[in-house]
């Protein structure tokens, strides 16, 4: 990934090199720095203010994590929709591009297919940061 790509907060996926075929890991990493070709993460679970030393990465051993309606859940977007101040946005899935679209008032106001892309627009429309709880499903 490219640093240009990413904010602090964002979750990403570690490449493991350490096996033989150079996959995704499974536990998002939370983006605590970004530097420009090197980020300092953590995995998202732990507090950062509990840790004396982050883990530095290659930004090139950082994957974007697909965006999913199980992700979409874990953000809290019910039934892929989700209000901000007075404005609707449903999140449709367009299998032919495996895109996201969010769609406002019949209009694509974004196309996205990972994570930080989802976490990067809700951060530019609210300046708030789009919290994830893998514990929490919405209804």
């Amino acid at each position: 990934m490219q640093s240009t790509e990413l904010r602090i907060g964002n979750l990403v996926y570690g490449i493991n090199r350490r096996s033989e075929v150079h996959l995704p890991a499974t536990v998002p990493l939370k983006v605590l720095q970004i530097e420009l070709f090197n980020c300092e993460v953590l995995p998202h679970e732990e507090n950062p203010a509990h840790e004396e030393k982050f883990f530095k990465i290659s930004n090139a051993d950082l994957s974007p994590i697909p965006l999913s309606e199980e992700w979409l859940s874990n953000f809290g977007i019910k039934k892929n929709s989700l209000k901000i101040q007075d404005i609707y946005i449903d999140f449709l899935y367009d299998p032919t591009t495996q895109n996201y679209l969010a769609v406002s008032n019949s209009i694509i106001i974004a196309r996205f297919k990972y994570v930080h892309q989802l976490q990067n627009l809700y951060f530019a429309l609210t300046a708030d940061e789009l919290i994830y709880n893998k514990n929490i499903h919405a209804d």
